[in-house]
């Protein structure tokens, strides 16, 4: 989820880069419009209009919209990693997409791998163009959950299942438009024709509504019971959770202490290697003017001129590793 959602971050950085006139575009830009560009037409080429000097991104209709969708993709992603630092373990829930069609199989088509995605919400189509350029597998769950017998109904049921999934943005979900506004399916309302078409014309609804209130007496408990529950697992998994970041901090700080140990380690190394040298350096200068003493004293005895400086003769440095020159 975190590599989706740093690619779809990118692509809203790309909206409004003009494709047209590369040449005024740095290197990150050129790089932010490629990437854009493969996402705008991972499941086939745009309308012109999205290629052209506007820079507008095909999947951006409603970009407030579009960073809602990443905000809440980001506090679920961190949700997960609470849960699991590894990032191995699965959400139980992905976000979800509600669609209403007299025709249901034209409608399921329209958010299929297999189409174009012209015709499916652009939060939808925004997501599979994401996964699909980074090479995520993908798999999708398509239920039928309401079956309406009239047109009318259509609106009524949308809102139903958008409200009863979360599946509108504001709510995690990929819906931008609100549930049950489409225009040539509104109904008014009349609360006594609805009443008496629920209560007296459906023979089963009063036994259900007997049957949950029964049901309904330990309601209180049964609540009291999962909310303190639900509580007392949420501790424990934060518990398990700061433990863990314990443990690794204390690792982190265990190796800079032992990097840090070696640092001066090293240092001190150089010193004394440094200190050596000098030695040395000082050891030879002091063999170098030992030997040329003695040579200036041989020859002295011997009955000889020292040279100008009192050196000794190119043969006698040879014989002392001082170096050669040809003659």
């Amino acid at each position: 989820m975190g590599k989706s959602v740093d690619l779809m971050e990118k692509y809203i950085k790309s909206d409004g880069l003009d494709g047209t006139q590369l040449q005024k575009l740095s290197f990150d830009e050129q790089e932010l419009l490629h990437l854009a560009k493969q996402v705008d037409e991972a499941y086939g080429r745009r309308p012109a209009d999205y290629r052209t000097a506007r820079g507008d991104r095909y999947w951006l209709s409603q970009p407030k919209k579009v960073e809602i969708f990443i905000a809440n993709l980001r506090r679920i992603h961190r949700a997960q990693l609470a849960r699991d630092p590894s990032g191995k373990t699965a959400k139980n829930q992905s976000p979800i997409e509600v669609g209403c069609s007299a025709v249901i199989s034209t409608r399921i088509g329209a958010h299929s791998l297999k189409s174009d995605l012209t015709g499916s919400t652009k939060l939808w189509g925004f997501m599979l163009s994401c996964l699909k350029v980074l090479k995520i597998k993908i798999h999708i769950i398509t239920l039928a959950i309401l079956k309406i017998w009239t047109s009318e109904q259509i609106n009524m049921g949308e809102i139903l299942i958008t409200v009863l999934t979360g599946s509108l943005v504001e709510d995690g979900g990929y819906n931008i438009s609100q549930a049950g506004s489409k225009p040539q399916l509104l109904k008014p309302v009349d609360y006594d024709q609805e009443f008496e078409g629920i209560f007296e014309s459906s023979s089963y609804v009063k036994v259900n509504l007997d049957g949950s209130e029964k049901n309904m007496g330990n309601y209180p408990e049964d609540v009291a019971s999962l909310v303190k529950l639900s509580s007392e697992k949420a501790q424990s998994e934060l518990a398990k959770y700061e433990k863990e970041v314990d443990k690794h901090q204390e690792a982190a700080d265990k190796e800079l202490h032992r990097v840090q140990l070696a640092k001066e380690q090293v240092k001190e190394d150089l010193k004394e290697l440094r200190r050596e040298q000098i030695l040395i350096e000082a050891t030879q200068a002091e063999a170098r003017a030992n030997w040329e003493l003695h040579i200036a004293m041989e020859r002295w005895l011997q009955g000889e001129e020292p040279g100008p400086d009192g050196s000794a003769t190119i043969e006698e440095e040879e014989f002392l590793g001082f170096g050669s020159v040809d003659t």
